[in-house]
Order: structure tokens, then sequence, then C-alpha cells
């Protein structure tokens, strides 16, 4: 197996499934099997190389190895021949792909000929090298001493580190210069907003080049918001200001990348760019709402080059939203699901029922042109109103998966010149509607279509702003990827 890497940048993680058991497969006419179904793995986006098994056959035999996305396109091997008792690593690197796969959902192999033992499942990621901080958070676990670290820094900018532990923000938290990188230790890193007011958690005004990865924002639950300041409100009262709280926000910036993060819980926006220019999420698990705010997972209003990549995106009202003034927004390859059952009164009340519906892919009127392909858009349970929907717009919809709606696309108000081609519908009633004032043109690719490069230029290991000199110092691979504690299913086996 040849992985191509930059060593400086990073090195491999390699992980094995938990509880994987030795598995055979074969049979004369040709057998398939999987070597690890579907279920929580497509739940926690990972920079993935390569995937391989150890074979070995009682015969002669040929197997190959698949591997199927979230979007359900699988990708195989070529053919390996086996001969008898001899073992092999047959395998899939993501070269071979043509490109970033970031989303797994299976891994299967084919077998045809004499049986084949299956010993063992690997998976390499790569795991970044983190720079050397210039300040890292020692004091107590509060905003002040995060205030503290980034205003340390001087004009120059530079690196912050938070280590494991829940801070607890009692006032916001503001990015003071350009040129700043802030890093911590992944899903162990909480950055816990304790007020109900719609002040956001972190943000950064008129700056450039900054980073913020391996963060878990989180604000206070529906429960607690919902309880303040007297008595539990009915769901049918309007919720308090809280519903307006943002978890990070970006305003006025240039070369922003926001990476494997974890957002949850915050009534607004996760994560919010305002008028911003080359703009980057990847890699980032975001997930949770209030059914009666905004509910949006990751925005963006009135910016240029807005990119949302390789992002799990869960249980919003709607998944991702882009607002008036935008210029070239793309959201690709993410993963944008509702499962009604995480919040039992969606079921029980007639407005939650209705935001619960909303669409996932949410272009506001005026929001201009916007690119949205290779996405999964699902509902578990029930049926959406409609996965994407233009509401005054104009943009290219293709090679999506829009699962469990009423409508799979929908056109309104002034949208104009919107093509939608080589998408996919599953349990859709009507794939495409249109009320529009504009010219739409389902089904239809447009003529001067040119691929949009991908990835984003950012969405790479090695980009530290602020970092200057610093020395690459090993790479956390357990704080590089961000879902659900449940979805962990890999365990690491060592580092390349």
């Amino acid at each position: 197996m040849t992985l191509t890497t930059a060593a400086i940048a990073f090195l491999v993680a390699v992980f094995s499934p938990i509880g994987f058991e030795p598995v055979t497969v074969g049979a004369q006419q040709g057998e398939v099997v999987e070597l690890l179904g579907p279920g929580d793995l497509e739940r926690t986006p990972r920079d993935y190389l390569a995937v391989a098994a150890t074979v070995k056959s009682a015969g002669n035999s040929e197997v190959a190895l698949t591997l199927v996305d979230v979007l359900n396109r699988e990708y195989t091997s070529q053919t390996v021949e086996l001969t008898a008792d001899k073992e092999n690593t047959i395998s899939l690197d993501m070269d071979a792909i043509g490109r970033p796969v970031s989303l797994l959902r299976a891994v299967k192999l084919s077998c045809k000929g004499a049986a084949v033992q299956v010993s063992d499942l690997r998976f390499y990621c790569a795991a970044e090298r983190l720079p050397g901080p210039h300040v890292t958070i020692e004091g107590p676990q509060n905003s002040s001493s995060i205030q503290a670290a980034l205003d340390a820094l001087g004009a120059d900018g530079g690196i912050v580190y938070i280590p494991a532990g829940t801070y607890l923000l009692t006032e916001q938290v503001n990015i003071p210069t350009s040129n700043i990188s802030i890093y911590g230790d992944g899903p162990d890193t909480i950055l816990q907003g304790t007020w109900t007011g719609a002040a956001d958690l972190i943000v950064a005004d008129n700056k450039q080049n900054l980073r913020f990865s391996r963060l878990h924002l989180r604000s206070l639950s529906e429960d607690e918001c919902r309880s303040h300041p007297a008595g539990t409100k009915p769901l049918d009262e309007k919720p308090p200001a809280s519903a307006k709280k943002r978890g990070l926000h970006i305003i006025g910036c240039e070369n922003v990348r926001v990476d494997h993060c974890e957002v949850e819980l915050f009534g607004n926006v996760g994560i919010m760019f305002t008028d911003c220019t080359n703009s980057l999420v990847d890699h980032c698990f975001a997930h949770g709402y209030f059914p009666y705010a905004s509910g949006y997972g990751i925005g963006a209003r009135g910016c240029d080059e807005t990119y949302i990549e390789d992002n799990n995106i869960e249980n919003h009202r709607h998944g991702i939203t882009t607002y008036n003034g935008c210029h070239k927004s793309y959201e690709r390859y993410n993963r944008l699901v509702k499962d009604p059952f995480v919040v039992p009164e969606w079921y029980t009340d007639a407005k939650s029922i209705t935001y619960l519906s909303s669409y996932q892919v949410n272009a506001h009127p005026g929001c201009g042109w916007l690119c949205v392909h290779d996405n999964y858009i699902a509902i578990t349970t029930g049926l959406m109103w409609t996965g994407a929907e233009m509401r005054g717009n104009s943009g290219w919809l293709y090679r999506n998966l829009i699962k469990a709606c009423t409508i799979g696309i929908t056109c309104t108000r002034d949208s104009d010149d919107v093509w939608t081609w080589d998408n996919e519908f599953q349990s859709v009633t009507v794939n495409h509607v249109s009320t529009a004032e504009g010219r739409i043109h389902f089904g239809e690719k447009p003529p001067d279509f040119t691929e949009i490069p991908y990835p984003h230029q950012l969405n790479r290991m090695g980009w530290w702003p602020g970092g200057g000199e610093s020395v690459l110092t090993l790479a956390k691979p357990a704080t590089q990827f961000a879902g659900p504690a449940d979805a962990l299913v890999l365990q690491l086996v060592n580092m390349d």
C-alpha cells in the first residue's frame, strides 16, 4: 500500500474496528460480505487515507475490497488473485478514488473461488501534527483565562492551546488580532456558555488568518434556557433570548478555517459567518437546537466564498442556511440528518412538528449564487417538507442524495437561473417543484458547467496562522475527530 504523506504536517494514525472478529468469505459463484456494516461510523468525519484488509485463502480465489461512502457510492479496489495459505493485504487508497472521503458508511469484501479468511481490518487516517503554542491555558477554567491568553499574544498574533476540561464562559470571548490559531483537545475541551442572553460565545471581528480547531462549543440545554428565570416554559410559549445565541461568530474576516470542532445547543446558529471572505468549515460535528429558535447548524450572511464541506450536521431546523448578500457559497460532502426521536416533544407539539419538517438546505431570499453538491440529506422517521429550498436565488444543485421528503428540491419567489441534475431521490413524493418567477432548469446541467475544485485550499494539514517558526509536535489523533461518543467505532492501533 502506498500512502502519499507530507511528513512534516501529519502522521498516519492506524485504527481498527472495535470488537472486530475474523470472518470467512467465499463461494464458487462469488460472495460479498460486509466487514463493517452501516451504523455510527458515518457520523464522525475523518481524514481517511486508505482502508486495508488482511486475508488468507484456502485455495485459488479472487478478492476485492469495496468502500461505501455516506452517499451509498461504492469504490472498489483492483481484484487480487490469492493462492492457498498465503497471507495478503488488499487495500484501497483515497488516491485511487480521486478525492478525499471523510464520511464512510461501510466496508465490503467480495470473493470468488475458495473461501477466504479476513483476519484484520485497518483504517489509515491523517493525524495532523500540532504546533507548539505560544500560550497554554493554565489558570482558572473560565472565559477570563481564555481572553487573557489571547490578549497576551500581542499584535502579531500566535497560537493558543486550551487543554481538556470544561471552561465556564460567563462572558463573551473576543479575538483581539489577526493571525491567531486556537486549538484544544477535541471533544474534551468544552467551552460551556452559561448565560441565557443572546450574546455569542466567541466573536472575531474584522480580522484575517484565523483557525479554530478541536474545540467543543456548547450552550445551555433547552430545559435550562426555558426554565429561566422562573419555571419551565411550556412548548407553546416563545423561547427566551438564548434562542438567538451563536457559538462562534466570525464578522468581516478573511481566510478563516473552523475544523474538527463539535458545536451543540445554540438556538440561532452554531457557527456563523457575517460579511466574510474565504471562509471554511470542515470536519465538524454540529448538533442540537431549540425547536422554536432559528435552529441553524452553520450559516453565512453577506459573505464572499464560503465553503462548508465534510461535516456531520444533525438535528437542526435547517442544517445549513445562507442569507442575503452572499456571493458564491459552496455546500458539499456534508451529512445533514434529522432524528425526530432525539427530542420526544417534536412528535407531540404542532409547532415543533412544523420546525422538524423544515428543509435542511435553506437559501434565504437574495443570498446569491449557491452551489450544493454531493450531500446526504435525510430524516430518519417521517417526511421533511423539502430537502433543499431556493427562496430567491440562483445556483447549482447536483449529485445530492435526498431522502424522505415530500418534495426533494423547491424553488420559490424570484429564484432564477437554477440548475439541478444527477440528484438521487429516495422516499420522495415529488422530486422538484417550482413556483419561482425566473428560469428553473430541473434535470439539466448548465452548458458552462466546470467542476469546482475540492477540497478547499485551507482544508489541509499544516496551516496554522500565527505559527511562524513553531515546531510541529506529535499528533493527537483522539482529539482530531469530532463526533458523538457512541459513534467512535474505531480504536487507535498505532501511529506510523
